[in-house]
């Protein structure tokens, strides 16, 4: 089962292939998550500002990116930070074209699948070369229009006797504006159609023999797959993205871009030449033949793959109470009976005192008990938790630096409810979301009703504790987890509990059977 979060990822409904989409880009993971159990948690466009890049990481699921748009790739250095941290656990990688592949290496180094795009064979398909002039479309959709000029400086060029029908497909935006720069005297040839989307274009290339590009950013996407789809002669600019799809005088004319004047001879001699029309649009269609099964089916190798290299025995299940707030003047063997007296298997111990708290109380343990050490930490916005702590953090700092010294340990950042400690408003925790790895649901704040819901409007994962300050009071509230034995593996396990509803207060359960016995 698939959840597929940003672009619409176009769907067939084939074998177990089931999209949960598109979800819009408002709702968390998490959100789309309690719905049910998925196997793949699928984000398309990860680079573009959206609230889905920040829970991506703690996605319980096998995790898939899709990059669609190279100009997107510019704004990466802003965001270095969050897209690396998003990224870093993601399974798969793919991207639509060649050059895309080759700028994402140079940035975002990994193995990227190329994954073109597909085409609905039912509204895009060959209308062979009916006899008269041939239609020609004219693709410029960039919404500076500097390809749309060009095309219309080669269309005024032609011999306009040998051209039938002109459509220019300009921007969705505006469309008064791509008129207004239609030259005079072709202003009754050339009919302006904006891209609204795929039924805009399939009308637009309906019994087209010739496509032109005006513009190079249109050459990587899906309009070159439509135009090739239909069976054009193909007419662009050479790029290094078309390049590695078609070949000069084989399946397209690849032309130096913005000289207008041998393109307008080219498509002269293409106008007045039916049979090297028609060997140039059969050949781009067989190079370009593609459907939406294809990539469906793709994609599901993809799945399967990543699904199996990851597979791994089922894990051990813990019960766990990941925060006792344990004071310096606890007695750790007194936590530490406490707590498996309870029947809990591990327990994270972050108190106001600092990591040296859960040091002692860590060795007490030994094998028997497993500790997370961590500690509160006071920062100018509120109070954090952080998990797998080795040192401690000073106060009083920033919440953003507060959280970065965090995992700079390769800790957990956990924000308690508010009303159970000074923690931060949900304003500051919305701010820094992408640093936030899970929300503490403790005793103090178990009775509100609002707080599972707080969390999923938060988007980040929720999490049951004691926040037990006394051993009597360590696990009256925990969560059973998959067995971990890092951070990353905690979020995991948070995130699979979430996901399939657990998370519920098993140890207050035990505790009353215990009694019972």
């Amino acid at each position: 089962r698939l959840v597929a979060l940003g672009r619409p990822l176009p769907g067939t409904g084939r074998g177990r292939l089931g999209l949960g989409g598109p979800v819009d880009l408002s709702t968390s993971i998490e959100a789309a998550l309690s719905r049910g159990r998925f196997d793949v948690v699928h984000l398309h466009e990860p680079l573009a500002p959206s609230p889905a890049l920040a829970p991506l990481s703690r996605a319980p699921s096998r995790r898939a990116v899709s990059f669609h748009r190279p100009e997107l790739l510019a704004g990466v250095a802003f965001l270095g930070p969050l897209v690396e941290r998003a990224l870093s656990r993601v399974d798969i990688r793919t991207v639509s074209d060649e050059a895309g592949r080759r700028a994402l290496q140079e940035i975002l180094p990994a193995d990227y699948e190329l994954v073109p795009s597909g085409v609905d064979d039912a509204r895009f398909s060959p209308a062979g070369d009916p006899p008269g002039a041939p239609k020609l479309v004219m693709i410029a959709r960039g919404r500076d229009r500097v390809g749309a000029r060009f095309a219309l400086s080669v269309a005024r060029g032609l011999d306009l006797d040998a051209i039938g029908e002109i459509v220019l497909v300009g921007p969705p935006d505006a469309p008064w504006r791509t008129r207004a720069i239609v030259p005079k005297a072709l202003r009754e040839r050339v009919a302006v159609m904006p891209d609204t989307g795929v039924d805009a274009r399939a009308e637009a290339f309906q019994a087209a023999q010739i496509a032109l590009f005006g513009d190079p950013e249109d050459t990587s996407g899906p309009v070159m797959r439509e135009a090739m789809a239909t069976g054009c002669a193909i007419v662009c600019p050479r790029t290094p993205s078309i390049e590695g799809l078609l070949r000069h005088g084989q399946e397209a004319l690849l032309l130096p871009p913005f000289t207008a004047t041998e393109w307008t001879a080219r498509v002269d001699d293409l106008a007045r030449d039916r049979e090297r029309r028609a060997a140039l649009g059969q050949a781009a269609r067989a190079a370009g033949r593609r459907s939406w099964d294809d990539v469906a089916a793709q994609l599901e190798r993809l799945y399967d793959h990543a699904r199996d290299r990851h597979a791994s025995p089922p894990r051990r299940r813990l019960l766990v109470d990941l925060r006792v707030r344990a004071s310096a003047g606890a007695d750790p063997a007194a936590v530490v009976e406490g707590a498996l007296s309870r029947g809990l298997d591990a327990i994270g111990v972050a108190g106001p005192d600092g990591v040296s708290v859960a040091t002692r109380i860590a060795e007490e343990a030994g094998d028997r008990l497993l500790v997370v050490p961590g500690a509160e930490v006071a920062s100018q916005e509120g109070t954090v938790v952080g998990l797998f702590l080795s040192e401690d953090i000073p106060g009083d700092q920033p919440l953003a630096t507060t959280l970065a010294a965090i995992h700079a340990q390769g800790g957990l950042a956990m924000i308690p409810h508010p009303g159970a400690l000074p923690a931060p408003s949900a304003q500051a925790i919305r701010g820094h979301a992408d640093a936030i790895d899970c929300y503490e649901v403790s005793c103090a704040a178990a009775g509100d009703p609002r707080s599972g819901d707080l969390a999923l409007r938060l988007g980040v994962i929720g999490c049951a504790t004691s926040g037990a300050e006394r051993p009597a009071d360590i696990g009256a509230l925990g969560t059973e987890l998959d067995e971990f034995a890092d951070g990353p593996g905690l979020l995991d396990a948070l995130g699979s509990a979430t996901a399939g509803g657990g998370g519920e207060p098993r140890a207050r359960r035990r505790r009353k059977a215990a009694r019972k016995t």
